[in-house]
């Protein structure tokens, strides 16, 4: 009996032969093991990147059409090998247009099984063993793998996120880092864009230093590209290959199954000079040789009306409008529910991923033994025990830089309206908030990030109209969480616990200081405002009804204890509903 290590699994055989050196090294995917513990614990996952949604009912009509017809040998049997004919001619005329070059369809296209296999055959193509290639982190985390596959060398690239960062656009691209790590092996350079996991999309001026650099070095650029229809109104998505010069050193990665929401079709494409795409191909013939027939077609009829839609009626465009029309309302809606939990969101400008900050977050899962990153330990904790599935991007991180972005989850947010909103339900906040400190803590944070997000130029200046709608936004939905806050923190700290009128008094003295000192924040000597006056009125009302409140709480319970056994302490009546201390606006009472 032989024992051989496979990554971390030992695994027994009669076989006394050892496997291939490059696969001894392989780790399970993260998406093993996140996939696995989602469905043990029944969680809602919003974890794995792909939707819950229906397809898009005009592309399953062109896979039912296919269906329809037993007879055409030409949608069931084997195609071209490079691509059905059908496929790569609509493929050709759209990238023609988009990169406003035009595009040979017969030899400048490939079709392959998903875009990973795209990426697969360019790095197998083109490393050899030594070459290195600059990935910039976070990183999707199968480059790295088959790259070390290939027999070369991954060479990361942080891109540091800025501090109180709230957008994706956060995410600086850092040209001196990659000039650094460009030496005389370096061959190649993956660019993601729009770019999983932190939904960045990248700038022309950054694709500008990336394209300088790829023509000062002779570099190859993988521009992986499969989110290029999920990009948000207002940015624009610019293709790597449509800047001068840069189509003929650039293999572009498309994706059938990102572009119209059938990932379980696996069909994608690359795109590029002769030159490039001719060792692809030879993978490619001793591989898998062809696609499936039936998806290649239905995708082709599709795409075909997608185009006549984008040139005659562009805002019915499903690629081109209706996609991030969908998307837009789901994003900013996890957004929310992020900020309500009290994690800080990096609003994505493209894609359906979403990066969030859990920085202040508190418990077990902080001293479990796991010598796993911080984030691997969060989200085991987070599914177990909250039945909410994520992912942790510290996956996506060299070993080296894991230790320094370990307190961020990914999220993914193409989920139907009924996943998201059991999804809500497993953000809301604990009850576990142990004194009145912790919720001001708690409501804070929260606050900030979300007036953060709509006010990035802090100088004195007239607020634009967009701002102060998001900001009257923002004060909407706080004035809605200061009540559910408030009442939980009441359900867990005001019940009757008072047990001495020393706690009576204490207790007192801090709701009312912090009810005060929301009215008055400058302490010099002066006159006081009128708001002020008004605030302090209202405050000195809500602290006579609490008083009463607490007061009666704590005769109740000095009247049970102190009774005797044959005469029961009658109970007070107590207002079923309680006055709250509201932090944002101490005018307003919680009932509003």
């Amino acid at each position: 009996m032989t024992v051989l290590r496979i990554g971390r699994r030992l695994v027994s055989t009669m076989v006394k032969r050892s496997p291939a050196e490059r696969v001894q090294s392989t780790t399970p995917s993260i998406w093993v093991e996140f996939t696995t513990l989602a469905a043990e614990c029944k969680a809602v996952n919003l974890g794995q990147g792909f939707p819950d949604t229906p397809m898009p009912k005009f592309v399953a009509e062109k896979l039912k059409e296919v269906a329809s017809h037993p007879e055409r040998t030409d949608m069931h049997q084997y195609t071209r090998g490079y691509g059905n004919p059908k496929l790569v001619s609509v493929l050709g005329k759209l990238y023609s247009k988009l990169y406003g070059i035009p595009i040979d369809a017969n030899n400048q296209i490939i079709v392959t099984v998903g875009a990973y296999l795209s990426l697969y055959y360019a790095f197998l193509g083109w490393i050899d063993h030594g070459d290195e290639v600059i990935i910039m982190e976070p990183a999707y985390d199968c480059y790295s793998p088959q790259v070390k596959l290939a027999g070369g060398k991954a060479v990361p690239v942080v891109m540091p996120l800025k501090e109180r960062a709230t957008s994706s656009a956060d995410y600086r691209l850092d040209v001196d880092a990659i000039r650094k790590a460009i030496t005389s092996k370096t061959k190649m350079l993956v660019l993601n864009n729009p770019h999983n996991p932190t939904g960045k999309l990248f700038s022309r001026a950054e694709l500008e230093a990336v394209a300088a650099i790829a023509n000062e070095h002779d570099l190859i650029v993988i521009a992986d590209e499969v989110y290029e229809w999920h990009v948000y109104e207002g940015k624009e998505m610019i293709r790597f290959a449509s800047l001068p010069g840069m189509f003929d050193r650039t293999i572009s990665i498309g994706s059938a199954g990102k572009a119209f929401s059938v990932t379980g079709w696996k069909l994608g494409w690359a795109i590029g000079p002769d030159h490039l795409l001719a060792p692809m191909k030879a993978v490619h013939q001793n591989c898998v040789f062809t696609c499936s027939t039936p998806t290649q077609h239905a995708v082709a009829e599709a795409m075909e009306d997608e185009l006549k839609i984008m040139e005659e009626q562009p805002e019915k465009s499903y690629l081109m409008k209706g996609l991030s029309s969908e998307l837009v309302s789901k994003r900013d809606r996890l957004a929310a529910m992020v900020r309500e939990a009290g994690m800080t969101p990096i609003v994505p400008e493209s894609g359906y991923f979403m990066m969030a900050g859990f920085k202040g977050y508190h418990g077990p899962f902080e001293t479990d033994s796991s010598p796993d990153p911080l984030d691997f330990r969060f989200v085991r904790w987070l599914c177990r025990e909250k039945k909410l599935a994520t992912i942790p991007p510290s996956a996506f991180y060299s070993p080296q830089f894991k230790k320094a972005n370990e307190e961020m989850v990914r999220l993914c947010f193409f989920k139907s309206d009924d996943t998201l909103s059991k999804a809500e339900l497993r953000f809301e906040m604990d009850t576990d908030l142990k004194t009145f400190r912790d919720f001001l803590m708690q409501y804070n944070v929260v606050t900030e990030a979300c007036f953060g997000s709509c006010v990035n130029d802090m100088t004195t200046r007239t607020v634009s109209e967009k701002e102060e709608k998001c900001s009257t936004n923002c004060l909407d939905k706080f004035l809605k969480m200061t009540q559910r806050l408030s009442l939980r923190f009441q359900k867990v700290r005001m019940n009757t616990d008072i047990t001495t009128l020393r706690d009576f008094l204490m207790r007192y003295n801090v709701l009312t200081e912090a009810c005060f000192g929301s009215c008055v924040s400058d302490l010099t000597t002066r006159s006081v405002s009128g708001d002020e006056e008004l605030c302090t009125k209202k405050c000195f009302d809500k602290m006579l009804n609490m008083t009463q409140r607490l007061s009666l709480k704590f005769q109740d319970h000095m009247m049970a204890k102190h009774a005797t056994p044959s005469v029961p302490a009658v109970e007070q009546p107590v207002e079923s509903t309680p006055v709250v201390v509201n932090p944002v606006d101490p005018v307003e009472s919680v009932d509003k």
